[in-house]
């Protein structure tokens, strides 16, 4: 009965547990990392840290605990804070790199990849579908994801290293080379402090530039509403003035006089009326204007709005715009005064202000010199001045495009003519608007540069550590690689000693090597010695059987096996490739006659005699010549001559014919018939039929008195 052995199942579920155990430890961590502790970089975007726990789960774990890990970490991303787009680009993190992982790319490799190829494209679309920004900011502002993501894998890839080599965690399907190992280490030891500073330094950068920046815009804002208070003041204080003037001149005819007087003072000034306290105008000013309005008496204002406040709260008061009133077309701004007497209101003066000289030129200048956009509007949201780049038109209601849902920078932000801006605003004393406006880049400017210069250094730094790391490595990996030369016998013992000299271990392991590779190789040369000496045997042995299994014994020539089987792989030459060849079956006359006369050693010596003289006259290499069997013979000759082998036939025939063999005292003297087979133009027939025509021929040979060559050409 076969025994279980329990102590291995223990083993194993102890294992599975614990691995369990480590996915919901890491789980957890990266649950509270991603809750909990949520760093902003540029304004309110998160950046989440958990995922260095799914990476080290990834490099660790199995693949479906490492998603349970993931899972855990991505919850508090949706649950929390809303940010699926976020979770989404995690997700395909961890998916891409594990693509990676299977497919054998080290994990740094595809890391880098992954956030330079994949990451930083999809987090730059994502803040630009969220925040509506230019691709270049979006790009910047992603910049963060990315550095944040290559901390978080470099960190894993860190506790990854720490743990020890024959853990369980430690999942190796391909071994490294040392010096990719090397490199590896040294660029991460560089990598990680150097994102981690940059993160910092990103953030601070751009948090102390929209500091500055928004001082900036304040500062803009005080300056413009300075300017446009004095402004306003100014003409108010002419407007009052002007109304105690007419108040205490007596005498009516010179009011016409004083009004003429003010408004020609003043290129500000379009126009001016004086009205009573019921609004019907009693006076208009410059002459110019008042030649326009023949029926004084006529007209009245009390249906506006600035008559109105102005006789109920009996103090100046700044009118919203006013398209196309005053003398021409012009866009104006009415101002008021109240004329007040111990009776109470008893009219007023109204000056019409051209738009245009309602803000100081020299003092937007100087505000759009240092990039940034002015728009000004009343109290109705009518745009009474706004930058020439805005493309916005006067007295257009403006509307303020905010986009609330945008946290990303400290400044608030609107969209202005389809660009982004970010903007400060404040409400004048007059009531007025006033908006400065800078475009977002400007927060980058200064960051991007410092940014192009970290990176030179950075670049600079990784080509000088690669460089480095790879002659560490060279030399650390160079005495390793001559052991194992040496062992396969391509490196000598002196060159060596030499290059082991790295450090104090390495040199006795390469002493110990060459050592024990010396008695290894006096062994296998001893060893070596033996073999080639049994194998010389062996060799001579086959070579002799082979020897005696394919030639007669008697003869010397082929037997008819070892015909049968050159011959056919010389015909399937000639068949394949259309060269002609001759067949011829040579056959002894009367030899019977030779054994039952002389006996058969002189048969055989016979044989013997004829053989040699066949085998001297064919010693083309391509010339096969057996004894196919009694005293018969065959040959088989390939030339592109096929005519030329008749007459050499009939050579080998009368030769036989002319030669006389001595035994005993006696002379023997034979011949031969030949049947001749020449293939030139028919490689259809097989081998057999082949001999079976030269055999007939030979028959002929013999019907026709012996001693004949007798050919069929096909």
């Amino acid at each position: 009965m076969k025994k279980i052995d329990f102590s291995s199942i223990n083993t194993q579920v102890v294992n599975k547990r614990f691995i369990y155990i480590i996915g919901a430890s890491l789980g957890t961590f990266a649950f509270i990392f991603n809750a909990f502790f949520v760093v902003n970089i540029v304004g309110d975007i998160p950046i989440y840290f958990g995922s260095a726990f799914v990476l080290l789960s990834l490099l660790a774990l199995p693949f479906h605990v490492a998603l349970l890990v993931l899972s855990a970490s991505l919850a508090p991303l949706v649950i929390f804070d809303g940010a699926s787009s976020i979770a989404w680009l995690h997700g395909v993190q961890f998916f891409a790199i594990a693509l990676l992982l299977y497919v054998q790319i080290r994990f740094l490799t595809a890391l880098l990849l992954f956030w330079l190829l994949i990451g930083l494209p999809i987090a730059s679309m994502i803040v630009d579908s969220n925040l509506s920004l230019s691709y270049q900011i979006s790009v910047f502002i992603a910049l963060p994801f990315v550095l944040s993501g290559l901390i978080s894998g470099m960190f894993a890839i860190l506790v990854y290293w720490l743990l020890p080599v024959s853990s369980q965690f430690r999942q190796n399907p391909v071994l490294p080379k040392f010096s990719k190992v090397v490199l590896e280490f040294n660029l991460v030891s560089v990598m990680l402090p150097f994102f981690v500073v940059l993160l910092f330094l990103i953030w601070r950068s751009t948090h102390d530039s929209q500091i500055s920046l928004s001082l900036e815009l304040d500062n803009a804002l005080e300056e413009l509403n300075r300017s446009s208070t004095v402004l306003l003041d100014d003409k108010v204080h002419a407007l009052t003035s002007t109304a105690a003037l007419l108040l205490n001149e007596k005498n009516i005819q010179n009011h016409a006089n004083i009004l003429d007087t003010v408004a020609n003072a003043s290129a500000d000034i379009e126009s001016m009326i004086v009205t009573d306290e019921a609004g019907g105008i009693l006076l208009a000013a410059p002459a110019q204007y008042a030649a326009k309005l023949p029926n004084l008496s006529q007209l009245n204002i009390a249906f506006r709005a600035y008559f109105q406040q102005t006789k109920e709260r009996k103090i100046p008061i700044i009118s919203e715009a006013i398209r196309g009133r005053g003398l021409g077309s012009l866009d104006i701004v009415a101002i008021t005064a109240p004329i007040l007497s111990e009776r109470g209101f008893e009219g007023l003066v109204q000056a019409a202000i051209k738009i245009d000289r309602l803000v100081d030129q020299s003092v937007i200048n100087a505000v759009q010199n240092s990039q940034i956009a002015v728009i000004v509007t009343d109290a109705m949201d009518s745009i009474i001045y706004s930058s020439p780049r805005l493309d916005l038109q006067k007295l257009d209601a403006f509307q303020k495009n905010q986009d609330d849902a945008a946290n990303t920078f400290l400044l608030p932000k609107m969209i202005v003519s389809e660009k982004d801006y970010l903007y400060r605003s404040l409400l004048s004393p007059a009531g007025w608007k006033i908006y400065t406006l800078t475009e977002p880049r400007r927060i980058f400017k200064d960051t991007n540069m410092y940014f192009i210069f970290m990176i030179m250094i950075f670049v600079q730094s990784i080509i000088l550590i690669a460089i480095l790391s790879r002659g560490l490595a060279s030399n650390i990996v160079r005495p390793l690689r001559n052991l194992e030369a040496f062992i396969k016998g391509k490196k000598l013992p002196d060159k060596l000693i030499a290059e082991a000299k790295v450090s104090q271990e390495m040199f006795l392991v390469t002493e110990s090597v060459i050592n024990a590779q010396k008695l290894t190789m006096d062994f296998q040369k001893e060893l070596k010695k033996q073999v080639e000496e049994k194998t010389k045997e062996l060799l001579s042995l086959n070579s002799e059987l082979l020897r005696v299994s394919r030639t007669d014994s008697l003869t010397g020539l082929f037997n008819r096996g070892a015909f049968d089987t050159l011959a056919h792989e010389a015909y399937m030459y000639c068949r394949r490739n259309k060269k002609s060849f001759t067949l011829t079956l040579i056959d002894i006359d009367y030899f019977k006659n030779v054994n039952d006369t002389h006996g058969h050693n002189a048969g055989d010596q016979c044989l013997v005699n004829i053989a040699n003289i066949i085998a001297s006259m064919c010693r083309r290499d391509t010339d096969i010549v057996a004894r196919y069997g009694g005293e018969e013979f065959v040959l088989f000759f390939a030339s592109d001559k096929p005519g030329e082998h008749i007459e050499h036939i009939k050579s080998i025939a009368q030769t036989v014919s002319e030669h006389v063999i001595s035994h005993n005292d006696c002379d023997i003297q034979l011949t031969v018939s030949c049947g001749v087979v020449r293939v030139e133009n028919d490689f259809s027939k097989e081998m057999i039929e082949l001999i079976s025509l030269a055999d007939q021929q030979l028959y002929l040979s013999k019907d026709q008195g012996r001693n004949q060559v007798n050919s069929i050409s096909i």
